[in-house]
């Protein structure tokens, strides 16, 4: 907010672990003149699902981000396993677009952020298509509900970006979209990678440029603590 910047974000697995209630946290960010977050419509999965959109000068929507929540874990045969985006959430996106396509036309294009990587993030690095730091296993969920799938289908979507995995930051294009993570950037104790633990892995942060004169065009790269640029999709600035 001292920057008067606008800002959002997902819920990620371990806000329900460790910090207070959502809705004690939503009350605070309320509070906040420049936060965009929407807890979502209360009948479908998860309590950050909603599309913030990007216009253009002459009010023309150029671009659609959707934030989804992952939740935290589900059972499958008896074990833990990271939970997926549900069928309730890709009906809702899917209808979504369909009806801000009726209100504004074709042409936006989407990008989507939640914490837990889809399955495909597996695939891509298995067809050894992927550029970028592997640093821990892909915890992704047993289940493939079809969200890929779904966005594939959209045929609007341009990005993925996801977190989760402290110590990967690879990027891949998989069928036509590009599969992103994040930079680690927290500064709290821990054995993983960006922390005191393991300082080689530096912290940073991940950079998203989009053009709206040109919204197929997607570019992004990491900024690393100290001023280190790191390319990997399109030209770093």
């Amino acid at each position: 907010d001292e920057k008067k910047l606008w800002w959002t974000f997902a819920y990620g697995n371990h806000e329900r672990d460790y910090g207070p209630p959502t809705r004690v946290i939503e009350r605070i960010l309320k509070e906040s003149e420049y936060c965009i977050f929407d807890a979502g419509p209360v009948e479908i999965k998860g309590q950050s699902n909603y599309a913030v959109g990007i216009y253009n000068k002459n009010e023309r929507l150029r671009f659609v981000l959707w934030m989804l929540d992952n939740c935290e874990y589900t059972e499958i045969r008896g074990h833990r396993t990271e939970a997926y985006i549900d069928s309730t959430q890709i009906d809702w996106f899917t209808e979504e677009k369909k009806r801000l396509c009726t209100e504004y036309g074709d042409g936006c294009r989407s990008v989507f952020f939640f914490h837990i990587p889809l399955p495909e993030y597996q695939e891509a690095l298995d067809a050894g298509v992927t550029m970028g730091n592997c640093g821990e296993k892909i915890c992704t969920t047993e289940v493939n509900s079809g969200a890929f799938a779904a966005m594939k289908e959209m045929g609007d979507v341009i990005g993925v970006f996801v977190g989760h995995d402290h110590t990967n930051d690879f990027v891949a294009d998989w069928h036509g979209i590009k599969l992103c993570y994040g930079r680690v950037t927290g500064y709290c104790d821990h054995r993983r990678g960006g922390y005191p633990a393991n300082e080689a892995y530096e912290r940073g942060a991940r950079i998203i440029l989009l053009d709206q004169d040109n919204v197929d065009k997607l570019q992004t790269y990491l900024y690393i603590a100290g001023g280190k640029v790191i390319p990997q999709i399109g030209e770093a600035r």
